[in-house]
């Protein structure tokens, strides 16, 4: 199955869900310099087939953590970024977001007490800015993994948890049910499984979502569900996403990190 040869935006309500895939738990600070590294691989539901990789990069800047995703189509060239700022609370990082096949743009910075949204449309000629509350309790972005990470313990003893998720382009927050605790061995790893709900008007088009996590150090391994890629039917495809194990994080340059910020987008991936 591979990548659509026309381009698509990522679907705002998509990014917000495979935060959840991009999500890393959390790792020790790299040293001065450098930054820790690791990629993941999206993989078709149906048959197995590489769909895109994910290139990770964890680093700090002037005293901030950030997070730097480049999406690989299968032969290596870049096609979309996303950059998170961790700011104070890691459950509502500011990101921006970047789709080069067809310009689509995402930003979120908080100001002020509220959520700035920027919202760049293909065939529009201007940005869409909208100004939110920040609700209490709230989530964006990839801080959904520092949520789990908060609430592990009773996720664990099969408490369910509510979270409630901001999706930018509609501004507004929708509310997810995170469940289905279950124990199993991932990869010879103990492990713990979640189901994530939508909410029931999104049932009909949005699946459950399923989340494999290592238990030694509540790593994010496997996520299943709709990917971040658009079919040819203007559909997220439905994507098995594999982590490497915690161990497989390795330290490179700070300079590789702030080079991939600067690669070139792709504006489709080749057959």
């Amino acid at each position: 199955m591979p990548l659509p040869d026309r381009p698509h935006r990522l679907s705002s309500l998509t990014w917000l869900l495979l935060a959840l895939a991009g999500a890393a738990s959390a790792v020790s600070s790299p040293r001065p310099g450098l930054a820790l590294h690791y990629e993941g691989e999206a993989r078709a539901l149906d048959d197995g087939s590489l769909l895109y990789r994910e290139s990770h990069w964890l680093f700090e800047l002037g005293g901030t953590p950030q997070r730097l995703v480049l999406y690989l189509c299968p032969d290596g060239r870049p096609f979309a970024r996303k950059r998170l700022r961790l700011g104070v609370d890691p459950e509502r990082p500011e990101f921006d977001l970047v789709d080069g096949r067809d310009g689509y743009r995402e930003r979120v910075r908080l100001r002020d007490g509220a959520v700035h949204v920027l919202i760049q449309e293909p065939e529009a000629e201007a940005p869409r800015q909208q100004r939110l509350a920040l609700a209490d309790g709230s989530v964006i972005d990839a801080g959904f993994d520092a949520r789990v990470r908060r609430q592990w313990e009773r996720l664990a003893a099969g408490h369910a948890q509510t979270l409630s998720f901001l999706v930018p382009s509609r501004g507004r927050y929708l509310d997810f049910r995170l469940a289905g605790a279950r124990e199993l061995e991932f990869e010879g790893e103990p492990a713990l499984r979640l189901r994530m709900s939508p909410p029931i008007l999104y049932r009909p088009f949005v699946p459950v979502f399923e989340l494999t996590y290592g238990r030694q150090h509540r790593w994010l391994r496997r996520f299943e569900g709709l990917g971040t890629i658009r079919g040819d039917d203007g559909r997220p495809l439905p994507v098995r996403i594999d982590f490497p194990p915690r161990s497989a994080l390795r330290e490179v340059p700070l300079s590789e990190a702030l080079a991939a910020l600067e690669r070139p987008l792709a504006m489709r991936c080749p057959d």
